[in-house]
Formats: C-alpha cells, structure tokens, sequence
C-alpha cells in the first residue's frame, strides 16, 4: 500500500491525535536535551522542573544524561519515522509536525520557518548533547570503592581520563560478583572498561536511526549529497 492510500485511511482528527503525542515526547526530549547539557557544565539550576542534586557533579551529569536520552531518543526518532512515512509526498521541513503549533495559515512565511527551525532543531540538539555527555563521561576519575568512605572520599583512583577510562577493564564477572566495586568520580557505581563501550555501542544505534530519520526527512539523495560535500 502507498504513502498516499495510508494517508487517506487516517483522518484528520486521528493525525492530529498523532502529532500531538508526537509533539509531547519531542518537547520532552528537547527539554532534558538543554537541561543535560546545561547540568554537564556545572549548573545546578531547574530546568522546566529537572533539577540535579547540587553534590552532582558535571561528570555525573553527563552519565545520567545518557541514561535518560539513549533510550528516549531511540524511541521518539523511531516514531518520528514512522510519522513522516506519513507525509512522504510534503516538503522536507513539513514531514515533521512543528515542535511549536502557530496555527497560521499554511502559506505564511512565518509558519514555514518555524517549520524548518522547528525540524532542524529537533534533529540537531539531541545527537549534540548525546555526543557532548559521552565525551564529558570519559573524562572523570573512577576509584575502587573500598577506599572510599562518606567523610574523606575515595584515595585510591582505578582510572582517569579518555585513554583510561576506555582501556582498562575490570574482570568481565566482577559486574555481578562484585558490582558495587568502583565509584565514578566518587558519586555512582561503574563498571570500568565495559560501560563506556556499551553506552558507545547504544550511541550507535541512535546514530543509525536518526540517520534513517535524516534520510527519510530531506531525501537519501540530498543526504549523500551532503556527505560528498564534507569529504571535499
């Protein structure tokens, strides 16, 4: 069945039901996209509601980010596929609702790039703050939590740094026979080695549905269009 006979078995109310859920979990997103971001640079503001502790620090910031935003992002981009699936035969920036309604007639100028900002933005600042919170992530110190205690902290450091952080291992069974044996930067359980390569395995598969996405949205020919231009 093509895009356009699916399109005529979903009335308007019914599609407007569906952008409006769509809508609820892209402002969502974005907004624990700028509130992740912003606590990764040491904020300890409320951001629309989210806070973090105040002891949180950036490091820790950015490992709960990733926590929040892998699995949000890979569901809300799946849906957003399926929704431009939907709108297959519009323009690139119309395949998607606006993240912020105008109610202004289709023809308005105004519309039409709040349509396109509104697209660019929500593919764009997810993928920079997911990036941003990994690379934030290697950059802390992780130490054996048998030396460490609530008044003076941890002494002794296990590992610190990108080059550390993704090439020291602990054993494999240690996660489960001892899985509280390592504190990131004195605040969170970790296990060295192996969560930064999972965590880097499930960036991946976000990476490869919000390209899905990207293709879907502006054409896969525009697309390597784009890749040629950058390899110039």
């Amino acid at each position: 069945m093509g895009n356009n006979e699916t399109v005529k078995l979903i009335d308007e109310d019914k599609l407007e039901k569906i952008y409006k859920s769509w809508r609820a979990m892209a402002v969502t997103l974005l907004v624990l996209s700028v509130g992740f971001y912003l606590f990764t640079q040491g904020s300890h503001s409320s951001f629309f509601g989210i806070s973090l502790d105040k002891k949180t620090s950036p490091y820790t910031a950015a490992v709960y980010g990733l926590l929040f935003l892998i699995p949000l992002s890979i569901y809300v981009y799946s849906f957003s596929i399926q929704i431009v699936r939907l709108t297959n035969d519009k323009g690139w920036y119309q395949k998607l609702p606006p993240v912020f309604e105008t109610n202004l007639p289709s023809e308005n100028t105004f519309r039409r790039r709040n349509q396109k900002f509104s697209t660019v933005l929500f593919l764009a600042l997810p993928m920079i703050t997911l990036v941003h919170c990994f690379s934030k992530s290697l950059d802390a110190t992780i130490y054996v939590n048998e030396n460490c205690n609530a008044k003076s902290g941890c002494s002794k450091e296990y590992s610190k740094g990108p080059v550390e952080n993704l090439t020291m291992f602990t054993d494999f069974s240690e996660i489960f026979t001892n899985g509280n044996g390592y504190r990131y930067d004195q605040q969170i359980t970790y296990f060295p080695g192996w969560q930064p390569y999972l965590t880097l395995i499930l960036l991946f598969i976000v990476m490869y549905v919000w390209i899905k996405l990207l293709t879907l949205v502006i054409g896969s020919r525009r697309f390597y269009l784009l890749l040629n231009l950058k390899k110039k």
